[in-house]
């Protein structure tokens, strides 16, 4: 992964970031993981954001992954809210 460019908006730093497949499927990946594996209240402890913000990431990289014609068919999608079903069990 290489920085190419940041700036700030309001107080936030964006970055431009060239970023390889393999990078962007494991970051893929891990999302996924942590969606299905942990409950709402683990995620929020660990990241510090709730599982929908969590869910928002993961789809901003299905979503580019499609764009590029890396997300395989048979490869799972953006799994439902596993983490406030976990919760609520």
């Amino acid at each position: 992964m290489n920085l190419l460019s940041k700036r700030e908006i309001v107080g936030v730093q964006l970055f431009t970031v060239e970023i390889s497949e393999s990078e962007l499927d494991t970051y893929r990946r891990l999302l996924w993981h942590v969606l299905k594996n942990l409950d709402a209240k683990e995620v929020e402890r660990l990241f510090g954001d709730e599982p929908e913000e969590l869910e928002g990431l993961l789809d901003d990289i299905e979503n580019i992954m499609e764009e590029a014609g890396l997300l395989k068919e048979e490869e799972p999608e953006t799994p439902e809210l596993v983490a406030a079903a976990n919760e609520n069990a």
